[in-house]
């Protein structure tokens, strides 16, 4: 009796243990490609769905799209109307202050949701956040001592000379 015909019959309970644990590698691909199959029709039939829906569903489709350009563009607006005219960024500014906490909270939720989301699906699944490792701590340290106390500006300052 050949030697490797032994150690095949001693491990072959064994795969069959697995097996029945863990399930064949066949199955589990003949499972996804068939997981695969199904959302690709699905997907498929959203288009399909598509080119019978009314204008209504077009709009509500559109309004829904608009939600991530519009936070994004309002933020960099309102960088661009500091800079531009700072009174009226002021009242903005004042105007929204006014604003009760209990809204603040309902669109901080609405909004982290909508950006953290897509971030976190984004995400591959294998790398987490990695902490920083010491090399890096001490070049930020580096780094931060390197840095002047008072970084002047000069669209600042004359800002600043404007309001007295």
């Amino acid at each position: 009796m050949n030697w490797l015909n032994v150690i095949t019959g001693i491990l072959s309970p064994v795969n069959e243990v697995i097996k029945t644990a863990f399930g064949s590698r066949e199955a589990r691909d003949q499972t996804a490609a068939s997981e695969n199959a199904a959302s690709m029709q699905e997907y498929a039939a959203e288009f399909v769905a598509r080119a019978q829906r009314n204008w209504f569903d077009s709009l509500v489709d559109g309004l829904n799209r608009l939600q991530r350009p519009t936070y994004t563009f309002s933020t960099l607006g309102l960088f661009w109307l500091a800079y531009k005219n700072p009174k009226d960024f002021a009242q903005i500014m004042l105007s929204i202050a006014l604003i009760p906490e209990q809204f603040w909270i309902i669109i901080g939720m609405i909004v982290g949701f909508l950006f953290s989301s897509r971030m976190i699906e984004k995400l591959p699944v294998f790398q987490g956040f990695k902490p920083l490792d010491d090399k890096q701590l001490s070049r930020m340290r580096t780094v931060m001592k390197e840095l002047p106390q008072a970084i002047e500006n000069p669209s600042i300052e004359a800002w600043k000379a404007s309001r007295k």
